[in-house]
């Protein structure tokens, strides 16, 4: 979806973290600002927030996202069980097995199979045997059926959901963490002031912005007479569960008045639904290559996951250079230079990239690399599983031979690297196809590129994508779980280290210990479930998976400064609505879509100098004033010759497929933003492009003083100084995520921004050999 971006100017030194495939963790919003005019360690200034995540645990209530919890709660009388289901989850219109037992759990809303697998869920977690029965249902039955839908109200999440701590739980605040009063209250306050903001914003802001498109293309709008119920009744599903083999099967139902097999009953186990019932996601590498007057699409990695195997997925895809295989040396030679020199000479001469896609739960994928003349090569021929560091080794040292003679034109032009992510619906041959460039050749065919050109590819390339695959709503409290544990996990890895102390205890460590206190500091960025409980509606639910990413990518600006764009970008965002009017379903519809760019603007909003650009942020700058409606490939705006190829090659496709742009009439910084909107469903998704990438970033530049990132990647404040200068290799890993950072240009002003960077030089560098092993498990941890 919309952009939402930032740079991080990150020192040389530091990044060779990110280059090696490590993400960054959660951290609390303001967890590691220095307040003004304070000189407060580390443990003083993370007390609260570490102390709210200690109490929103003790405090949550698991039967909101856990299965077992929730049949603990319920017990094991299947009368009780089936009860809640029928009640508690609510019956909405979708085909096929999208979310499972855990994501209808989440989202408390379902069609018939979801719901039934929910059931068989939770009489399995009650020590029930089950299994589960359908048959096709008559023109009569589908009338009962739509009969007993339109008597179901309950279920489904509501709007947004302020966070467990609020004012009137100060006192037990305070009795449980220990804080002060005062203390406690300014934390709670300020907390209750963001949730505040946001919640204004998702009222009044997202009316406004909704009226406004109202305005610019109303008369275009056609709101379809669609009734979403048709074709969804024609197969029954309910759960047969039983105490032991040696009982006979008791039926469970969830309606009252349930239909009886005219024809052939089908059984099956909840874990094996037919593939053709599955709601999938595709996940593709494509390479485009191009030989004379030739143009060759290739695939370097394919991917597809069924969203019903565990409801929620979170995964990481990044394309990592499959010749870097002296991890130490690189870092030795940065860290002796003090530049960026050793790191972007290495980066510019890479000859190959190799794709990874690395899902929780499940086994990573590694595609076949791609080197700088748009060849594949597929590491599979020579058994790199990626299962053992052995076989990666092999791999790694195959492909550095093989890749060794090769230069840009020897046997083609890697022209373009693209991700295309594909939504595959059961019953449906059509595959909805979601693109994101990676990589786009800018240069002309005949050219050589230079050093610059090369290093600006191989950063494109390193590009890392982490993935949330959604298949509906998630509580508030489920993305309060995932956050508050990242933050302990933080607090747990620091203590270890601070503990410890004293000069060269690393070499007296063992390299898996340190592994394993490293991945503390770069878990998936958490920041994701928060942003998706907060799209939560109770009048729309997902009835096909939804992707939301967070993208970090590498650039290069004057001086050879790198920087880190981040970016969230709702790849796929559609939503349907329980509203039954067509013209509530429109609106409805397009709300959500509003919404969406909204979260966006709001999770990242005071990061960056000039605030974070999305759809949202500059329509409301702008006062809804200076943006066109555009229905034809042929609009001036198109043809002025002002906006970026990428980006006019994308609203030329959205254009194709039927939408309507309601677009800015200008750029800004080379971004170029606009609205896509289908005249006849509602469904509207924020776009943002540039010279060679679409929808993922938008633009916001730092300067230096603002996010220097003056924390020292090496050591977290004062109390660690004394086994930082012994662990550096190790904190280059512990790269600080964006919410510690955000802080940095909220909490301080320039001065004394400016002192605090002076105060944090860099640390020289005395690794153990401890230290080094743990940098080079965690690299081939990476490819795993």
């Amino acid at each position: 979806m919309t952009s939402s971006l930032y740079f991080l100017r990150i020192p040389a030194r530091r990044l060779a973290g990110y280059l090696f495939c490590v993400p960054w963790i959660a951290l609390p919003l303001q967890v590691l600002a220095q307040q003004p005019g304070s000189q407060r360690t580390l443990k003083e200034i993370s007390r609260p927030y570490y102390a709210a995540a200690e109490f929103e645990l003790s405090h949550l209530d698991a039967t909101n996202f856990d299965i077992g919890a929730l049949q603990k709660a319920i017990g094991t009388a299947p009368a009780s069980l089936i009860r809640w289901v029928r009640n508690e989850t609510r019956w909405v219109p979708y085909a096929g097995a999208l979310k499972g037992a855990r994501g209808t759990l989440l989202a408390r809303q379902g069609n018939l199979l979801d719901r039934n697998l929910l059931l068989a869920a939770l009489l399995e977690a009650g020590g029930r045997e089950v299994r589960l029965v359908h048959f096709e249902t008559s023109l009569e039955q589908q009338k009962v059926l739509r009969k007993a839908v339109s008597q179901q109200r309950r279920g489904g999440r509501a709007g947004y959901q302020r966070s467990i701590l609020q004012a009137g739980m100060l006192e037990s605040f305070c009795n449980y963490s220990g804080l002060g009063r005062e203390e406690a209250s300014r934390f709670i306050e300020r907390q209750a002031s963001i949730e505040k903001r946001v919640e204004g914003a998702l009222k009044t802001t997202l009316r406004h912005q909704r009226d406004a498109l109202f305005q610019l293309a109303g008369d275009r709008f056609s709101p379809a007479l669609d009734d979403p119920w048709v074709g969804m009744l024609g197969r029954y599903v309910y759960v047969q569960h039983r105490s032991s083999k040696n009982d006979s099967w008791e039926s469970a139902h969830l309606i009252s008045q349930a239909p009886v097999a005219a024809g052939e009953i089908n059984i099956c186990a909840p874990d094996e639904i037919p593939e053709a019932w599955l709601h999938q996601v595709g996940i593709k590498v494509v390479v485009v290559q191009q030989r004379g007057k030739k143009i060759r699409r290739q695939v370097a990695l394919e991917r597809w996951i069924p969203t019903a195997m565990a409801g929620l997925i979170t995964g990481q895809l990044q394309l990592v250079p499959a010749d870097l295989v002296d991890v130490e040396t690189l870092i030795e030679e940065v860290q002796e230079s003090r530049t960026a020199n050793p790191l972007t000479r290495r980066m510019a001469a890479s000859r190959a990239w190799l794709p990874l896609i690395r899902l929780e739960g499940m086994q990573a994928s590694v595609g076949n690399a791609i080197d700088r003349s748009g060849r594949l090569i597929p590491v599979s021929r020579i058994g790199a599983t990626g299962q053992n560091e052995e076989g990666l080794g092999k791999a790694l040292g195959f492909l550095n031979k093989q890749f060794g003679g090769t230069s840009d034109n020897d046997s083609g032009i890697l022209k373009e690297v693209r991700i295309e992510f594909s939504s595959r619906t059961p019953g449906q041959d059509k595959v909805r196809v979601m693109t994101r460039p990676l990589y786009t050749r800018l240069e002309d065919d005949a050219s050589k590129l230079d050093e610059d050109q090369m290093l600006k590819r191989s950063l494109a390339l390193n590009s890392r994508i982490n993935l949330l695959l959604t298949s509906g709503h998630l509580p508030a409290s489920f993305a309060t779980q995932k956050q508050s544990n990242a933050r302990l996990g933080l607090r747990l890895a620091t203590d270890y280290i601070t503990a410890k102390g004293g000069e060269g205890w690393h070499a007296k460590v063992k390299s898996e210990s340190i592994q394993n206190i490293s991945k503390k500091f770069h878990g998936f960025p958490t920041k994701l479930y928060g942003i998706s409980a907060a799209r939560a509606s109770d009048e729309t639910f997902q009835a096909q998976p939804n992707a939301i990413a967070w993208w970090e990518r590498l650039t290069v600006g004057e001086g050879g400064q790198l920087s880190v764009r981040c970016a969230v970008d709702f790849i796929e965002n559609h939503m349907e609505t329980v509203l039954s009017k067509p013209e509530h379903r429109f609106r409805s519809r397009m709300a959500s879509g509003v919404r969406d760019s909204i979260i966006e603007t709001e999770a990242l909003r005071g990061v960056g100098k000039d605030g974070v650009s999305s759809t949202a942020r500059l329509f409301a700058a702008d006062g809804y004033r200076g943006w066109k409606t555009i229905a034809t490939r042929e609009d001036p705006v198109l043809k002025s010759g002002a906006i970026p190829k990428t980006a006019l090659e994308a609203m030329n496709k959205d254009l194709e497929a039927g939408y309507v742009l309601v677009a800015r009439s200008q750029g800004e910084l080379g971004t170029w933003v606009w609205w896509r909107l289908n005249m006849a469903s509602g469904e509207v998704l924020g776009m943002a492009g540039a010279e060679n990438w679409i929808g993922g970033q938008g633009k916001a530049e730092y300067v230096l003083n603002h996010l220097a990132i003056a924390l020292r990647i090496y050591g977290i404040w004062d109390e660690v100084n004394s086994v930082l200068s012994s662990t550096e290799c190790l904190w280059q890993y512990a790269q600080m995520r964006i919410e510690a950072f955000q802080s940095l240009r909220t909490e301080l002003t320039d001065p004394e921004r400016i002192n605090w960077i002076k105060d944090c030089s860099p640390i020289p560098l005395r690794p153990g050999d401890a230290v080094k092993e743990a940098v080079k498990e965690t690299v081939l941890e990476a490819l795993k």
